[in-house]
């Protein structure tokens, strides 16, 4: 069998994004089909979501193993396994595991919350003018990390603070570290929390109002399509196109020209 790492820099591999998230590794990979990995053991632990594809694996004691698209696995630290890699090949989903905890407090919901990683982690990599998406990547990782939240721990003022927050910075960048800070809590608890009282990531909230405002001066000014971009906190016009063409399903000038009646998916933002 060809010697290779399965999880690691080396072996015949094609990484499409590799971001650093709330101190995770996020990456999605994609190795060719038939490829055969020799036994080899993983010095962090970390979890894989198989996006397309599958694999076999032989893993401890546990004998000859499939994974198809749609399955995770957890590895522990210090796990030892071979891989042999299908026809068509598989594409991966791998998110490290920063505190060494093997993922035991991970999220019940993980398999769901994956795929949303996998999507965030693509308009996450959009470079310049990304942060709601870096927001929204971010706040997934600390959520997939962080314990359950009772009813009566979303229920406090300082959400309400965290939200204002996101409203009064729509028009530049912040982060989860920094929005947390804001409100004395954790990143890791803010973003579960805030998930439970919204329904939405704090950077999806911050994506909303961006969409909210640009929709209002391209309905009710003369401003060009490009300031009005930049005045909503979009990173250029096309920025704002993708985000007000994936919210209303149409373009930017659909909307000055009064061709839609809709505001942004889900109406008024609160």
């Amino acid at each position: 069998m060809e010697a290779a790492a399965w999880g690691g820099s080396e072996g015949p591999r094609t990484v499409g994004v590799d971001l650093e998230a709330s101190g995770s590794r996020v990456l999605e990979a994609r190795y060719p089909g038939g490829a055969e990995y020799d036994t080899h053991e993983h010095d962090e632990a970390y979890l894989c979501l198989v996006l397309h594809g599958g694999f076999d694996e032989w893993l401890g004691d546990a004998g000859r193993q499939t994974l198809r698209s749609g399955e995770h696995r957890v590895y522990r630290r210090g796990s030892r396994h071979a891989v042999r890699t299908g026809a068509v090949g598989v594409r991966l989903l791998h998110v490290t595991d920063p505190e060494g905890r093997d993922w035991a407090g991970a999220a019940p919901e993980i398999t769901g919350m994956l795929w949303q990683i996998a999507s965030a982690l693509r308009h996450a990599d959009a470079g310049r003018g990304a942060d709601a998406e870096r927001l929204h990547l971010d706040s997934l990782v600390f959520e997939l990390r962080a314990p359950a939240v009772s009813e009566a721990t979303t229920d406090r003022d300082w959400l309400d603070r965290a939200r204002d927050v996101l409203r009064q910075a729509s028009r530049r960048p912040i982060g989860l570290p920094a929005l947390a800070a804001e409100v004395g809590k954790h990143p890791a608890h803010l973003a579960r929390a805030f998930r439970n009282r919204f329904g939405l990531t704090a950077g999806e909230y911050l994506r909303r109002v961006r969409v909210a405002d640009a929709v209002h001066r391209l309905r009710e000014t003369d401003e060009p399509l490009s300031s009005v971009a930049l005045s909503a906190g979009f990173a250029d016009q096309s920025h704002m196109g993708r985000w007000i063409r994936a919210y209303l399903g149409v373009t930017p000038g659909a909307v000055r020209t009064g061709r839609t009646g809709y505001g942004p998916e889900g109406g008024e933002l609160r």
